[in-house]
């Protein structure tokens, strides 16, 4: 008869945590004297940007610009703690006719402000007449007359989308006619010659006038590229003395209708 097998009582075994605290011993001089320069540059920050000679003493304002002043209070104040988002922000909400406005340190005592103004590309009728730059946004100074050298938009009003002074607008066929007349600029064949208003009444007959008197039918928003290199082909010969001046100009077609003067 065979002999049973008396069980082995289980026996707990701590696992070997002693090399990795002697590995850690060993690691710890080079750690600490890596953190130190770190600790040492943040105590001088803090200690040292509530010193008086790191307080706003001066707000270096940019030279020409006429931007609006509302700061939030910052003189006196330790330079590290000034929020500048927050005097950003400030000042955004106060001069919304400057396309960006940047605030950075100038150590120990100074706050730059920086600015960027917006570019007028085109202008719309509000009773006034009012610049708007390529991101359609209106700004708040209008004129009685219209300005010299910037296209009149028509038609770029629609319903839900309204233009008012001062802020950007969403129409999309004002977008679409910003768009255009940035594609416009662009083209060297044009330099020559004005765009003096665009008719965005109805995106599928397009017309503008060009250098005051040429009225000019451009056809569909989605048939540009058919219809400016008409147009292009046209004007060239004008420049050239092949043509006469003309009088209106209709690309709509193959073969461009032209009426002289």
């Amino acid at each position: 008869m065979a002999r049973r097998r008396s069980a082995r009582p289980f026996r707990f075994t701590a696992p070997r945590i002693a090399p990795f605290f002697a590995a850690v011993l060993r690691r710890l001089p080079g750690w600490v004297a890596g953190a130190a320069p770190l600790v040492v540059v943040a105590v001088g920050f803090t200690l040292g940007g509530r010193a008086e000679a790191f307080r706003v003493r001066e707000v270096r304002w940019p030279a020409g610009a006429s931007l609006r002043q509302a700061l939030p209070p910052v003189a006196g104040q330790p330079i590290f703690a000034v929020d500048l988002q927050e005097v950003q922000r400030s000042l955004e909400a106060a001069n919304p006719g400057f396309r960006e406005i940047r605030v950075s340190r100038v150590l120990p005592s100074t706050l730059l402000i920086e600015t960027w103004e917006r570019r007028p590309l085109a202008q719309v009728r509000l009773g006034k007449y009012y610049p708007i730059d390529e991101h359609g946004f209106i700004l708040k100074d209008g004129e009685a007359k219209p300005l010299q050298a910037l296209p009149l938009l028509e038609g770029v009003d629609s319903a839900g989308a309204r233009l008012v002074p001062g802020q950007t607008s969403r129409s999309a066929r004002l977008q679409a006619a910003l768009a255009l007349c940035e594609r416009l600029h662009r083209e060297r064949w044009l330099s020559g010659h004005a765009l003096t208003s665009l008719d965005m009444r109805d995106p599928r007959r397009l017309s503008c006038v060009l250098d005051g008197t040429i009225e000019t039918k451009l056809g569909a928003l989605e048939q540009l590229d058919q219809t400016l290199p008409r147009l292009r082909m046209v004007l060239s010969s004008v420049d050239a003395r092949q043509m006469a001046r003309p009088k209106s100009i209709d690309v709509r077609f193959t073969d461009p209708v032209i009426v002289p003067e």
